[in-house]
């Protein structure tokens, strides 16, 4: 939807972001919180996807990685 010249948004759109908008100044920890999640979700999902992309075998043979068998061994 394009918002030429003149024309209004649709009814409720600026009152939900004016509410929005006073209750985020009332508690700024939220939008804070908010900011440092986005971030951290997208980084997260931007990571298993290059993750994905990059991961070199799409077949696996069952067997424990060397990295499993390292882990046991410090672990045990």
């Amino acid at each position: 939807m394009h918002i030429g010249k003149g024309a209004q948004p649709p009814r409720g759109t600026m009152r939900a972001v004016k509410g929005l908008n006073a209750f985020f100044r009332a508690n700024p920890q939220v939008l804070i919180l908010l900011i440092i999640c986005v971030v951290l979700g997208l980084g997260t999902f931007l990571a298993v996807v290059f993750g994905i992309v990059n991961s070199g075998s799409t077949t696996t043979n069952g067997y424990s990685t060397d990295a499993i068998f390292g882990l046991r061994a410090l672990l045990g």
